[in-house]
């Protein structure tokens, strides 16, 4: 027993070095990162004084400043939170000697690991639709044998990962049924960075479970649209509108649904959802989505490309929800026996560039 102990003391050690040394990681990176955030405070103090001369600016001028100014401000607060997070951690870590260190949480320290990842690629502005919303839609391709649920499953866990990243979620869309089968769960998710951090989750995501004489699979498939700020007057216009209450309720937050229906006459693009919403809040949600959608048809339709199509066909990850418990994540090619931690939504153990 003693000596068991003393291996327990020795591992604990060394992870809490590890931990440590990636604190300090952390920190230098911090460091850098509060370099190019001066940059983006000094372009937000010039756009403001844009906004404040007395040399009147177009409104297409000012609509882009001030859709300027809330991005760098997500950004801003985006750091700000992070920085604070760590540096709670490091105030603790600063107070012990190394051979006393305490355990840092595995999840808050891979948080601030994603979180100072996404930051990077944020200030290192790789992508222009980092600076835009998106809609993030879970939807049931195949099911054999028993239901498993999955759309809820992947809807929970995508939540859980991207709110504790610091994202805003509202849910926009709650359908299923039997007949026929429909089963999707649509996020508006909000915040710099979210194209960057889902983009490699668009595809297929197989579940299974049982043997081969009882075996139950279902897939799921994950799509991203990149939403533009508002949608045009004349767009608008064009559009019609309709509210019709709905049995059931949602189900990830046990609220009320009311089914929405839009339609653009002059593309003849239709949207039809339902969730908590009022039909005044709802319109101004759904139109931006839907001139989104007409747009990308009509780029589709234009290109004939088959891009899209392949996107949506790639496996992105397989989960064996038992008897063996196993995660298979097809890009990095990385195996976890941790289903559950995965569902609960800590999508560092797999996405590649969180690592």
């Amino acid at each position: 027993m003693l000596f068991r102990s003393s291996v327990d003391a020795r591992q604990s050690s060394r992870r809490s070095i590890s931990e440590n040394q990636t604190l300090q990681e952390l920190l230098k990176i911090a460091g850098e990162l509060e370099g190019k955030t001066k940059e983006l405070r000094a372009r937000k103090s010039s756009l403001l004084g844009r906004l404040n001369s007395p040399e009147k600016l177009a409104k297409e001028e000012r609509l882009s400043a001030f859709d300027e100014v809330y991005q760098l401000d997500s950004i801003l607060a985006r750091y700000e939170t992070f920085a604070s997070q760590l540096a709670q951690v490091s105030d603790v870590q600063s107070t012990k000697n190394i051979g006393s260190l305490t355990p840092i949480p595995k999840e808050k320290l891979n948080g601030l690991v994603a979180q100072s990842k996404i930051l990077c690629r944020l200030l290192q502005a790789e992508d222009a639709l980092d600076s835009k919303d998106v809609i993030l839609t879970i939807s049931l391709v195949e099911s054999v044998g028993n239901r498993l649920g999955i759309v809820e499953k992947v809807a929970r866990m995508y939540q859980a990962f991207l709110e504790r990243m610091g994202y805003k979620l509202q849910c926009v869309d709650d359908q299923h049924g039997d007949k026929p089968i429909i089963d999707r769960i649509c996020f508006l998710v909000s915040g710099p960075g979210a194209w960057t951090a889902l983009q490699q989750e668009q595809g297929l995501h197989v579940f299974r479970k049982g043997n081969d004489e009882n075996k139950q699979r279902e897939t799921a498939s994950v799509d991203l649209v990149s939403l533009d700020a508002e949608a045009g007057e004349a767009f608008a216009k064009e559009c019609s509108f309709r509210t019709q209450r709905t049995k059931g309720s949602m189900r990830l937050s046990g609220k009320s649904r009311v089914k929405f229906e839009l339609a653009h006459r002059g593309t003849n693009t239709a949207l039809s959802v339902a969730f908590d919403s009022s039909p005044n809040e709802a319109r101004v949600l759904l139109l931006p989505w839907l001139e989104t959608l007409a747009r990308n048809q009509s780029n589709l339709e234009r290109d004939n490309s088959a891009d899209d199509q392949t996107m949506k066909e790639t496996v992105v990850r397989r989960y064996d929800l038992g008897p063996s418990g196993l995660v298979r994540d097809t890009a990095s090619g990385q195996r976890s026996g941790h289903v559950d931690k995965v569902l609960a939504g800590e999508l560092e153990r797999c996405i590649p560039w969180l690592q």
